[in-house]
């Protein structure tokens, strides 16, 4: 069975009492989110927990962007969960979540999330961490450091293009580094690709890059 497209889910996930991020510009950035193209990039405010599972649930994506926040702060404890990302409770207050918790939000829902990007400083424990857990991803994108808006609109604007055109998840990766270290004027040496088999990434598509057209559901090339 054929899904219709590939479906990218971008959450904006940033309580109102930390710094505020302009997604909807990474969003638009783009290119994508309107007109015809081969990904279906989907845009949803979802700062607290249960918003971004019944999106999941929604939308039945393949590619599931966070923008936020994300920390491990130097803090033993934090690394060892595999650092966290930040939700709002209903008091609108910025409460951690780790890998493991989201995964248990999660639960069955998702099954077709081949991809996650976690465009937030200090992300990449966390992707490590949610990789091991949830066994129908194949790939994480992370950070190893803080980064700059600056820095998380290049890398969404180019490896989105990229992924939309047919390239290899790891030809767009490679890209969006690079074009985010031009754009961005800085070393944007801190986005990391984790792969649940190795070198996976540099045979794997979302999109056909004969046609244009989504691949299967199931993944297989």
């Amino acid at each position: 069975m054929l899904r219709a497209k590939p479906v990218c889910l971008f959450v904006e996930c940033v309580p109102r009492s930390m710094a505020a991020l302009n997604v909807l510009a990474e969003l638009d950035a783009t290119g994508l989110r309107h007109g015809q193209h081969a990904l279906q990039l989907t845009f949803r405010q979802a700062t607290r927990g249960d918003v971004l599972v019944a999106a999941v649930e929604e939308l039945d994506p393949t590619v599931l962007h966070y923008s936020g926040h994300g920390d491990v702060q130097g803090r033993a404890e934090l690394t060892e969960l595999g650092g966290t990302l930040f939700f709002e409770n209903s008091n609108h207050e910025p409460v951690p979540i780790t890998a493991e918790l989201l995964d248990k939000l999660l639960g069955p829902r998702g099954r077709h999330i081949f991809l996650v990007v976690l465009n937030a400083c200090n992300s990449e424990t966390f992707a490590r961490a949610l990789l091991a857990l949830r066994s129908s991803i194949k790939f994480v994108v992370g950070t190893s450091a803080k980064i700059t808006d600056d820095e998380a609109a290049a890398f969404s604007r180019h490896f989105y293009q990229s992924l939309d055109k047919g390239w290899t998840v790891q030809q767009a990766f490679d890209t969006a580094k690079a074009f985010a270290r031009v754009d961005a004027q800085d070393q944007a040496q801190s986005f990391v690709l984790q792969e649940r088999k190795p070198r996976e990434a540099e045979s794997f598509r979302l999109v056909s890059r004969r046609s244009g057209w989504p691949l299967r559901a199931t993944g297989t090339l």
